[in-house]
């Protein structure tokens, strides 16, 4: 095994991911939109009218994160999430255990279709999806939340990946993984 192979693999590796920040230091990154919300209101037609409300194009690349509004309810979500993906039902986030004082529950990204994708997050529309599934938990602890979200108009998917990185890296979320 050569070593040193790898070696160069790797920075090979960072100095494109550089080239990659470097690129996105020249973007001009939009403004973040918001909206609140409630997950024990949630149920299809909420879901539809929040959705309306945030107006998105379904073609659209959208940096998205959800950010709790009560108070201290990050280590409750890391119990109920993790005693909840015991059953397997619902495929729910990784559990970042570590992030118990953030009050950002999830980072997200999506190159199209994000109204599905949010949809995903509120409602039981697909079990075997990973999403946040709020519908499936509302009951157990009720939540107030704001969805931030911006349009992003990069060309290139690598890029959307970068920046949910970023913002997972930044915000320490509670739920789900960084960018792949």
């Amino acid at each position: 095994m050569d070593l040193n192979k790898f070696i160069k693999y790797r920075i090979e590796y960072i100095q494109k991911k550089k080239e990659e920040l470097d690129y996105l230091l020249s973007f001009e990154m939009p403004e973040f939109k918001s909206v609140e919300f409630s997950s024990i209101d949630i149920d299809d037609e909420y879901a539809k009218n929040l959705l309306d409300k945030v107006n998105i194009n379904k073609d659209s690349k959208i940096i998205y994160y959800i950010k709790i509004n009560s108070k201290d309810k990050a280590t409750q979500i890391i119990d109920l999430v993790t005693k909840k993906k015991k059953n397997k039902k619902v495929k729910l986030p990784l559990v970042n255990s570590k992030n118990n004082n953030s009050d950002i529950l999830y980072v997200g990204k999506t190159n199209s279709n994000f109204p599905s994708r949010f949809k995903s997050h509120l409602c039981l529309t697909n079990p075997s999806t990973f999403a946040l599934h709020l519908e499936h938990w509302k009951k157990d602890l009720p939540l107030h939340l704001t969805l931030w979200f911006a349009e992003i108009t990069l060309d290139e998917d690598k890029y959307m990946e970068q920046l949910e990185s970023i913002l997972h890296d930044q915000l320490k979320p509670i739920l789900g993984r960084s960018g792949h």
